[in-house]
């Protein structure tokens, strides 16, 4: 019998096809950040409890654990949401393939606790809250980031190489 597949606290949602995991300690802002990535157009997988299952290659796939609160969202503000009431069917997501960990917190010296997975994981990638940035542009962006990784473009290698290329034609 196949062990039963872990359950994490955080919001999974799927942005521009990649699969995100917001985690954070509880009232940080998950669900808030996911209700304005929904009104960008991206798409819910499952709020407060996600569940990772493996897919065929063996990596984490970000699935809805509880299958009853499957569509609904909470916010402390403004209680459940129904997202394909107020966003459309095509607001929800029943899987996606983990690829970015992203843990919202109040606190950047902070540590997330590991995930219970058996094999590798995207690095995680600390937010902090309360300073005023758009997280739901940060989290777009970190996502676009991963995708150009991903194709083999390295933003920070690129950046040194021109500098020191600047540098050496000033010498």
């Amino acid at each position: 019998m196949a062990a039963p597949s872990p359950w994490v606290h955080g919001v999974g949602l799927q942005v521009e096809g990649l699969g995100v995991l917001l985690r954070g300690a509880p009232g940080v802002g998950k669900s808030t950040l996911a209700l304005e990535l929904l009104a960008r157009g991206h798409r819910l997988i499952a709020d407060d409890v996600v569940q990772l299952d493996a897919a065929a290659d063996g990596a984490p796939l970000l699935r809805p654990a509880r299958p009853p609160l499957a569509g609904f969202l909470h916010s402390r503000a403004l209680g459940w949401i129904e997202v394909p009431r107020l966003f459309g069917a095509a607001a929800l997501a029943a899987e996606a393939p983990l690829g970015l960990l992203l843990c919202l917190t109040a606190d950047p010296a902070a540590t997330a606790d590991p995930l219970p997975w058996p094999g590798p994981l995207p690095a995680e990638r600390v937010l902090v809250t309360g300073l005023g940035h758009n997280l739901a542009l940060l989290v777009e962006l970190a996502v676009r980031l991963e995708q150009l990784r991903r194709a083999g473009h390295d933003p920070a290698a690129d950046f040194a190489h021109r500098q020191a290329q600047a540098l050496a034609t000033r010498s």
